[in-house]
This record gives C-alpha cells, structure tokens and sequence, in this order.
C-alpha cells in the first residue's frame, strides 16, 4: 500500500472502491451513502455522512485535516443488506502550503479528472521537483471524446511536495514517476478526482519480469 501524506489544513479528497477479492471492480453501490470516520489517538475527530457516490462502487468525501500526525479512516457501509467496513491509514504533516491548483481545463471538468498526491522522503519531509508523466498511448488511442490527445501531460511537485494535474477522463496511457521504477499502464477514471497512488495501483507493474508461458508441440514419430 502506497504512504499517503496530507498536510494540515489542506483539503484532501479520501476515495474507497468497492471490489472483489481478486481485486477487480465489483460494480454495485451501497444500499446507502457510506459513513467514513477518522480518528487519531483513539479519538474519533470528524465523521462523514456525504461521501459522493463518483462511479458504480466508488465514492469520494472531502476532508481538511485540523491536526498533525497519524489518522485512522474507517469507511462503514452495507451492500444488499450485509454490513461491511474497510480501514486505511493516512499521515497528516505540518507545514503544509496551500495546493497548487491550475485554472479550469478549457473543455470543462465535467471532461476531465483531477489527478492529486503528495511526495515526502523517508524523514517526513516535503520533496519538490518529483516530475509526474503520463503518456497517452498510440494515436489511435489518443483520440477522445472532446479532441485528438497531442501531447504528453507532465506536473511536478512543488515545496510541499504536492502535485496536481488535470486529465481527460477514459484515456489510456503510461504513468510514470521521476526517480522511482514506477512504471504503470492506467486509464484516467469517469469521476472528479482520484489520488495519483491510487490511479496507480490500478494498473499493471510493466517493469515486473513476466512469466513465458510454454507450449507443449506434438512431436512426429
């Protein structure tokens, strides 16, 4: 699982997706909107009842964090009558500057997706300059419902280690992180936000050794 990090005051975008135990996206909604609580030192600091419903099986909620230190997030919520809970923890640091955020795409965000995270050393510390790519694939796949993809996208993250970018949402492509091995092929999600390690996680490790899959010829006697 992937460190997350947040800083203080700074709005943060908390996702969860329902899906299967192989992993795959398990396509129904809750019965009702999910309650998410989070709470630090065992105490329970903010609980929320309006998480929006982003896609089938997903859902987002907005928090701002008012306190330093390590926070427990506890997502609550029943599907065809059956109870169920799923657990995360997230980092609030200090220090934190307010997000860069650019202007408005200029084919609308109903179009496109915005892309967040925040980088930070072993330490705790901020780390600026991470450079973030994403790579569209092959021309024929950069052909979108708003316009033909002519470029690659790139964002790097600034003295609170944070980067922030906007995608059109359903284009397929590589996502690449400077100074890591992290190498992945992931489709831009149909909803608002998503949190760039969970965008990543969704999708193949193409630098992972592969293993061949051999076939057995008949043989002429």
């Amino acid at each position: 699982m992937a460190f997350k990090a947040v800083g203080v005051a700074t709005s943060s975008i908390l996702t969860i997706q329902f899906t299967t135990s192989s992993g795959s996206s398990y396509l129904v909604n809750a019965d009702a909107t999910p309650t998410l609580t989070i709470s630090t030192g065992g105490s329970v600091v903010s609980t929320i009842t309006t998480a929006t419903n982003t896609s089938t099986g997903a859902y987002s909620a907005t928090w701002t964090p008012a306190v330093a230190g390590e926070h427990s997030l506890l997502w609550s919520f029943a599907v065809e009558g059956v109870s169920y809970s799923s657990s995360d923890t997230i980092f609030v640091l200090t220090a934190a500057s307010s997000t860069d955020v650019s202007d408005a795409p200029d084919v609308g965000t109903a179009n496109t997706c915005l892309i967040t995270g925040t980088f930070i050393d072993a330490a705790g510390d901020f780390l600026s300059g991470i450079r973030v790519r994403f790579s569209p694939d092959l021309a024929a796949s950069r052909l979108s419902g708003v316009g033909f993809i002519a470029s690659d996208l790139t964002a790097t993250s600034g003295a609170n280690g944070q980067v922030s970018f906007a995608a059109v949402r359903g284009i397929v492509g590589l996502l690449t992180i400077s100074g890591t091995d992290l190498v992945r092929r992931v489709t831009i999600p149909s909803q608002t936000a998503v949190d760039l390690f969970d965008l990543a996680s969704t999708g193949p490790d193409l630098l992972e050794v592969q293993e061949l899959e051999l076939l057995d010829l008949p043989r002429r006697s």
